[in-house]
Parts: C-alpha cells; structure tokens; sequence
C-alpha cells in the first residue's frame, strides 16, 4: 500500500515538472517575439515633421455662433432684428351735438338735438346722432356712446356746443309789404311785416310748423318779446324748457 501511493507521488511530481518546463519555454518564446517587434520599429526611417505657416487659429469662439443662434433649423422665423410697432394713433373724437331740450310726453324722452352744419330735431334713445349713438336722455343729463365709449354730459353743458345750420328757404316768395303797414315797433294786433328768409334765418331756429319756430343757441331775449312777426315763448315740459318764436295773430 505504502509503495503504490509513493509512486503515485512520484508520477504527480513528474508531471509537475513537466507542465513547468513548458511554461518556461512558452515565455521565453514570447519575450522573443517582443524584443524582435520593437527591434524592427526602432529601426525603421523616422517620421518627418512638417511645419505649418500661418496655421488658421481654431480656438473656439462665441462669436462664430452668431449664425446658429440667428438661423435656427427648428425656427426659420427667428429675427434678431426686432422691430418696435408704433402704436396706431388714436382717432380724434367729433364734437359732440348741440342740445336744445328734452320732452317726455309719457312714451319715453326725446332729445332735441343737432350736429354741427345740420337743423335741430328729435332723438329717441337708441338712434345714431352723427358718429354718436344716443343712450339715454334725462332732466339734467344725456348720455352717447362713441366708439365703444359711454360719455354723459349735462343739458346746461351742452347748449349751443355746435353750430346750427340755418334751414332752407320757404319756398314760397316773401310777398311785399302792404301799403300803408306799420315798422316793426308796432302794436300786437296790428299785421305783421313780411321778412325774407335770410333775414329770419339770422334771428330765428329752424321751423316747427307753418307758425312757430325753434329758438337760435345763446338766445337772450326775455319772454314776450316781438321781433318781425313773432312773439318768444317758453313752454315748460315736465324736464326742461323749451324756447319757441311763435307767430302773431
């Protein structure tokens, strides 16, 4: 027993021995190879350098960005330029019109009202004045809406804002007067002298009717007064007072 495992050891030591050789010369072999490698490229011909005049300088910069920045692939609209819109200038308001009164007989007010350059008529709330539109008309106060804008002015504020245009000429000829008539400083019941039209257009509003005219803006005359054939009279509404020429019988 004791002979069989003493050459069994034997054999493993053998064996051992063997595998070492092996690597022994395996690694020499390999040293070899190296050292005959890098002999070669030592002595190969040398690399020659070549020196560059006037090289460009890459060195990154900023600035060669600019371009990018400015032309962007996902933006084509991009504009460094950016330009400032003026606002559009604002549109100069009208003059606002003329009130000479407002009458509310039970189915609701009515403005008497005139743009410049045009005779004085009647307005109801909702209807345009111009470039106006008419809101609500009141005792004291008359409110338009312009552009989109609410403005309120007081009656008073607004008498005699614009100008009136004096109406077109009776189409019938002022007849001469009569023989024998009195001036103008004559009693009530006397007949009334003929007068053109552009002498009363120079005195008097627009017409009523056949007999009555309206009141010019700023007239002062006092109630009762006569002037060619009229006598003024105010009437009073239940909001306002309304100044009427009306003709002497």
């Amino acid at each position: 027993m004791k002979r069989r495992v003493l050459l069994l050891n034997l054999a493993l030591a053998a064996a051992l021995l063997a595998s070492g050789a092996l690597l022994l010369e395996r690694w020499r072999t390999a040293e070899a190879r190296n050292a005959e490698i890098l002999r070669r490229a030592s002595t190969g011909p040398a690399a020659k350098a070549i020196e560059l005049k006037n090289a460009p300088d890459t060195a990154v910069r900023a600035a060669s960005y600019f371009e990018v920045a400015e032309k962007m692939l996902f933006s084509r609209d991009r504009n460094p330029t950016v330009v400032a819109e003026a606002p559009p200038e604002a549109k100069p308001m009208p003059a606002l019109p003329s009130a000479f009164g407002v009458m509310d007989l039970g189915d609701g007010p009515v403005a008497f009202l005139a743009m410049k350059g045009e005779p004085q008529r009647g307005y109801r709330p909702g209807e345009a004045v111009g470039e106006f539109k008419l809101v609500s008309a009141g005792a004291t106060e008359i409110t338009f809406e312009w552009e989109g804008q609410q403005l309120t002015r007081k009656l008073d504020d607004l008498r005699g804002v614009s100008v009136e245009a004096p109406p077109a000429a009776s189409s019938q000829a002022a007849s001469p007067p009569a023989r024998g008539s009195a001036d103008a400083g004559q009693s009530p019941g006397s007949a009334a002298p003929s007068v053109s039209g552009r002498a009363a257009d120079k005195k008097f509003g627009g017409d009523i009717n056949a007999s009555s005219r309206y009141c010019l803006p700023g007239d002062t005359a006092p109630e009762g007064t006569e002037m060619d054939g009229y006598r003024k009279v105010l009437r009073q509404t239940p909001f306002s007072t309304t100044c009427i020429w009306e003709k002497v019988q």
